[in-house]
């Protein structure tokens, strides 16, 4: 086992989570769902994160889009595993000390329609980023230029949005652009190869930008378009 994991959980000090929490936690899908913890908050949730060696399983969550903080990184929903093979499912609240997470004592699992949203858009959102026919069957060709080209129409509406206030060169994140203007993903993937994007070449990561993010600002773009 991975002692860096929960080196720094008392587990004597909580007791297991029972099997009901434990379920609702399983039956998360990334960017499909959303949830209340604790009877309180409500947070969108991101594609799961899983380590083979100590058992944690991981979701990032994003405040909800009707919050004051809308679709900015909120923290992460954590399975966690300990010597025994009891499971606990904690809260870790952005930017909170490592080891200081909160036991969730209810968790309630909802559907929203934010997948279905961008899905019902994307290939008339990319027939107009990259002016190809995505309608055909196959890969649509799009050539390096045509993905920068397409990407930077996205760039400058964020830049001259009051709305959207991240970073708008994360639209040229290599799995951004290639999400987006090259394959023919659809949402949830998209979403998840996007929070991969993120990831690997942001140093905040998650903190920085988040998916729900971009999904809102592609959103917008298409209906301003």
């Amino acid at each position: 086992m991975n002692s860096t994991i929960t080196q720094d959980i008392d587990f004597t000090s909580i007791e297991k989570s029972p099997k009901e929490i434990i379920n609702s936690f399983t039956e998360i899908t990334g960017y499909s769902n959303e949830v209340v913890i604790n009877g309180g908050e409500q947070f969108t949730v991101g594609k799961k994160v899983s380590d083979r060696n100590s058992g944690r399983e991981k979701y990032p969550l994003f405040h909800h889009p009707s919050s004051s903080s809308a679709n900015e990184f909120a923290g992460e929903l954590i399975k966690e595993r300990d010597p025994y093979g009891n499971y606990y499912i904690l809260f870790k609240k952005r930017d909170q000390e490592e080891g200081k997470n909160s036991k969730v004592n209810a968790l309630e699992v909802r559907d929203h329609s934010r997948e279905q949203d961008l899905n019902n858009i994307l290939t008339q959102l990319r027939e107009e980023l990259t002016n190809k026919d995505w309608e055909q069957d196959g890969i649509v060709r799009v050539s390096y230029e045509e993905k920068l080209d397409a990407n930077m129409k996205l760039v400058e509406f964020i830049e001259e949005s009051d709305k959207h206030s991240f970073n708008p060169q994360t639209m040229m994140i290599p799995q951004v652009m290639d999400g987006i203007n090259e394959y023919p993903l659809d949402a949830q993937e998209l979403m998840f190869y996007i929070q991969e994007g993120i990831t690997i070449n942001l140093s905040n990561k998650l903190k920085e930008v988040t998916p729900e993010q971009i999904r809102e600002a592609l959103i917008d773009y298409y209906n301003s378009a």
